[in-house]
């Protein structure tokens, strides 16, 4: 039977992962607890902060393309997703600990909201990050002017709901309650309203931007409140509002580029299943993970890159995320191209080429240890061909793919590709 592999979304909570897996392999599924994702013997995405790393240098590179070195130049954020949530908390983690000039101007979560026109103090963040929600910052740590919402702490007024909200004035912190109405109205105004260089949407209901209110990410004299959007969660803007925005001026990474890393690090937790034993991987666990960070890097890297150097090539003519579309489209074409030969050639494979291709697919903890390495030819014949043909297309694409005829350039490729 064909296996089935699954990665965890929202609200699946550890002790659910461990619960599929654990019955995944006492029903004897041919994956056993491969059968999904994320658990403690394999890769927790949160604890690890696989998808943000994705994130994190997509964010760079389209800095870089504004003029501004993360690490070293101030520049300005505006986020969505909780302090304590996997996307957003991994990602204000890594922006905390990679850029010291960053301001982190506003966060937008579901326990709450919190504004700051100098910046959100770091040290603050710091100690919320991965571990507390937003409505526990310390508002005496508020800069004048700033203001946090608190969506969980209500209050009826008569048969009004009422939300608190504290500020910080020249007179200190001050406490008042705002209706439904003005809770609302500044809770996601703080999505369109001030100005950053970067937005980043790491959580929030799907299709949060649309069509009937995108407009608002331009202020009254039509100039865009963000300098470039990358999207950390999965379909935060509408499709037909993205063309719209980035018609007007605003470059939007998609979704399935910039978060992409989620997903590959869970077809490298599987692959660590199947030539490690459970106590061989938690043997080897950090170093694995370690050289699967290393690998989704480079891939965020060389995506990010060829985004932007078709972007130029077509002189501003075509949309980022239509071109993250056409590298999805070309990486699964090709991948398929490459498999469906070889699948019906697989004597191909036994070369020493197609080898190398599929060790250097493999973290350096599977390539460097001969107990490993051996296994990975008692992989099933599809998993084999599989590996090869995604590492193939996936190099291909993003230096700049190949032509027929087919069959004389992939020989040619794989025989050049890991040398």
């Amino acid at each position: 039977d064909e296996p089935i592999e699954i990665g965890p979304d929202e609200n699946m909570h550890d002790s659910m992962i461990e619960y599929m897996a654990e019955r995944s392999r006492e029903r004897g599924y041919i994956l056993g607890g491969g059968i999904i994702s994320s658990k403690k013997i394999g890769i927790n995405h949160k604890e690890y902060g696989v998808t943000s790393l994705g994130v994190w240098k997509f964010v760079e590179r389209a800095l870089e393309e504004l003029g501004i070195d993360a690490k070293s130049n101030p520049f300005s954020v505006k986020i969505t997703g909780g302090t304590n949530g996997d996307v957003a908390g991994n990602e204000l983690k890594l922006l905390l600990a990679h850029c010291p000039k960053i301001q982190i101007m506003s966060i937008t979560a579901g326990s709450g909201a919190i504004f700051d026109p100098k910046g959100i103090n770091k040290e603050e963040l710091n100690r919320l990050v991965l571990k507390k929600n937003i409505d526990e910052f310390s508002p005496d740590k508020l800069n004048e002017g700033a203001f946090i919402l608190y969506s969980r702490e209500r209050k009826k007024e008569g048969l009004v709901d009422q939300y608190k909200k504290v500020i910080k004035t020249k007179q200190g912190v001050q406490e008042e309650w705002v209706s439904s109405d003005e809770f609302h109205g500044e809770f996601e105004g703080l999505i369109f309203s001030h100005v950053t260089d970067v937005f980043i949407p790491c959580g929030g209901r799907p299709e949060t931007i649309h069509d009937g209110n995108w407009e608002k990410l331009f202020d009254s004299d039509q100039n865009p409140t963000a300098r470039v959007i990358i999207e950390g969660a999965n379909s935060f803007i509408s499709p037909s509002a993205r063309g719209k925005i980035q018609k007007k001026g605003i470059p939007i990474l998609k979704d399935s580029s910039a978060n992409k890393c989620g997903v590959i690090c869970s077809s490298y937790e599987i692959i660590g299943g199947l030539l490690m034993s459970d106590k061989e991987f938690l043997q080897y666990k950090e170093r694995y993970v370690k050289d699967v960070l290393k690998i989704l890097e480079k891939r965020a890297v060389d995506e990010s890159g060829l985004i932007f150097q078709r972007y130029r090539q077509s002189q501003g003519k075509k949309l980022y995320t239509d071109i993250s579309n056409e590298i999805s489209h070309e990486i699964n074409e090709l991948t398929d191209k490459i498999y469906d030969y070889l699948i019906k050639h697989p004597d191909k494979i036994e070369r020493p080429y197609y080898s190398r291709i599929l060790l250097s697919h493999l973290p350096d903890c599977i390539q460097k240890r001969k107990k490993f390495r051996d296994k990975v030819k008692y992989l099933p014949l599809k998993y084999r061909v599989a590996i090869i043909s995604t590492e193939i297309a996936t190099r291909s694409i993003y230096q700049g793919g190949f032509e027929a005829p087919f069959e004389e350039k992939l020989e040619q490729f794989a025989r050049h590709c890991c040398r």
